[in-house]
Parts: C-alpha cells; structure tokens; sequence
C-alpha cells in the first residue's frame, strides 16, 4: 500500500502537458457594433443600433457614439456588469433631410480603463451606415 501511495504522489508533482498554457496572446476585451448592415430610420421615429462586448467583464462599460451626415448627435449607452450588449435608442428629429448618417464608436471605457473598439482595434471600421429617409 505504501508503494503505490508514494508511486501517485511522485506522479502529482509531475508537470503534465496540459501545464504550459499561454495566454499571453490572448484578445482583450472589445466594443463592437452588432451589425453593420446600412439601418432605414424614418425621419421622427427611433433607430435601434445594438453594441457589444465580446467578453463579460465585471464593471459597467460605458461606450460613446457620434452620427454624423445628414444629421449629427453625439451621447453613450452603458452595457452592465456581466452583460454582453446593450441598444443605444437613437432619435432622428422629424426636420431631418433625407440622406445618408453614419454611426461610429468614438470610445468605451470600464471604469477608468479604455477599451479596445473594434477586434483589430483603433476603431477598425466600427461604423453603421444610416438611411434617413421622409415618412
């Protein structure tokens, strides 16, 4: 009996293969936009663009946004703790000209930590294409 107890111990203090894992490389948490299909609003009504995180972190991630074009509106939307999207309600005002808007993110942020935007970061190419088109 004691020689197979000490035979499992010795094999316990082995290093198996299984020990060496690397995440040194590994991809930090970033903001994206769910979709970046061209999105129809009608000048008045509400569009609804979803962001995303593509790791749950344990703080609230603040993302800012701007549209610029044909109309222009900066603001943020917060994706809570442990949650991996939230949808930022954006209201085009009714006097609105019809023609093309884009939505970028312009930043995120957890806590006072400064997320990457985008899987190659730099904002690689986290843009939506907006249509504002009369009712």
């Amino acid at each position: 009996m004691s020689i197979v107890t000490a035979f499992l111990l010795q094999s316990c203090e082995k290093k198996g293969p299984g020990d060496n894992y690397d995440f040194s490389d590994s991809l930090p948490p970033y903001v994206e936009i769910s979709s970046k299909a061209q999105l129809t609003i009608v000048a008045g009504a509400n569009g609804t663009i979803a962001v995303r995180l593509k790791t749950a972190v344990q703080e609230p991630v603040v993302v800012k946004y701007a549209v610029s074009g044909t109309f222009t509106t900066t603001g943020t939307v917060t994706i809570p703790k442990g949650v991996l999207a939230a949808n930022v309600i954006l209201p085009v005002p009714i006097a609105t000209v019809p023609g093309n808007a884009a939505f970028t993110i312009t930043g995120a942020t957890k806590g006072a930590t400064n997320l990457t935007i985008g899987a190659l970061g730099a904002n690689s190419n986290e843009v939506r294409p907006l249509l504002i088109v009369k009712n």
